[in-house]
């Protein structure tokens, strides 16, 4: 978390990371922790910058509201919130700053909007197209810019392994940067009988 929240301050100070909108990618295990880093930068980036548009999305919104918008909210305080639409699944802080949660099906329903941030969960889950439409929703004037992604590994083959490591025909995109978390990294936070299990697992699985 300490590295990911790192490359955050880096792009906040106008370090050039890439050539482009900076991305990064942390991928791991269940459990892992990357989930509750990624949206740090948000919530951090989200204080700072009074007016900042931060989208979180994920393919299928009940996977997303089970899972990231929960988290999202077991973090950030209430007393942030100046208003909250649960029905258009956007909330307004009181300093301006604003957060949607979408499904990525497409994302034509954003009417056009400029995000500072976007965050991706799963991002395995999408087709390859996605990825270079959400760069192309980053374009918020005035805020710092980043496409967040953080997920289980995909299949060797799967573009997003090809964005990340290249093959024999295509070289990486020198865009990101990748993390890989293990569940290692948040092993003291776990439930006991749930390190057990993962004990316990077949290696494959582990």
């Amino acid at each position: 978390q300490l590295k990911i929240l790192e490359w955050a301050d880096r792009v906040r100070a106008g370090e050039k990371v890439s050539d482009g909108i900076p991305v990064l990618y942390a991928q791991g295990g269940w459990r892992s922790g990357k989930t509750t880093a990624i949206l740090a930068i948000a919530h951090e980036c989200m204080e700072a910058y009074p007016g900042l548009k931060v989208l979180i999305a994920r393919k299928d919104f009940n996977d997303l509201r089970v899972s990231t918008v929960e988290s999202w909210r077991n973090m950030r305080h209430p007393s942030l919130v100046a208003h909250e639409d649960k029905q258009e699944h956007w909330e307004e802080w009181v300093n301006g700053s604003k957060v949607f949660f979408r499904e990525m099906k497409d994302l034509e329903g954003l009417a056009g909007q400029e995000f500072g941030i976007i965050i991706v969960s799963e991002p395995y889950e999408l087709e390859e197209d996605m990825y270079f439409r959400a760069k192309g929703r980053i374009s918020q004037k005035g805020m710092p810019h980043m496409l967040l992604l953080e997920g289980n590994p995909p299949n060797e083959g799967h573009w997003l392994h090809k964005i990340v490591c290249g093959d024999s025909k295509n070289k990486p995109d020198p865009d990101v940067t990748f993390f890989e978390v293990s569940t290692d990294e948040n092993w003291t936070n776990l439930p006991e009988e749930y390190r057990k299990s993962i004990e316990s697992a077949p290696l494959s699985w582990q």
